[in-house]
């Protein structure tokens, strides 16, 4: 009973951070209720592409883009608010040339939108922002 009972927390643990993972988020990452700021990022690039935050030393891996599939990643609380230093950087896989945006500033309610276009060398100017600021 007692390995009846640990298997279906375990099994229950791993829905709930599957159902949080299929929201765009990762397990333990709530949806966006409209407060938390956010990237968007669409790649136009064939295979995969890692996507970083970037401010000052911090480095912070966002996650990997599939081409043509727009993909919302939350903006790291450390980023939130720090002034115009943040820079997204994405690198094809396998593929040593990166790119990076402009530094911009991120508040709370911002959404960043960035198209990574082939090659991805012209991807730097199509950074946009969608200001949310505070009500």
């Amino acid at each position: 009973m007692f390995r009846t009972c640990l298997l279906t927390l375990i099994l229950g643990g791993c829905q709930s951070a599957a159902g949080s993972a299929a929201s765009g988020y990762g397990p333990g990452v709530p949806p966006s209720d409209g407060r938390e700021a956010e990237f968007v990022v669409e790649s136009q690039i064939p295979g995969p592409v890692q996507l970083y935050a970037v401010y000052g030393a911090l480095r912070v891996r966002l996650g990997t883009l599939t081409a043509w599939h727009p993909t919302r990643f939350p903006v790291p609380i450390e980023l939130i608010g720090k002034g115009s230093g943040v820079r997204l950087l994405a690198r094809a896989v396998g593929d040593r040339r990166e790119v990076r945006t402009e530094p911009f500033a991120v508040q709370t309610g911002d959404r960043v939108l960035w198209t990574l276009l082939q090659p991805i060398e012209s991807s730097v100017a199509t950074l946009r922002i969608e200001f949310g600021g505070l009500l």
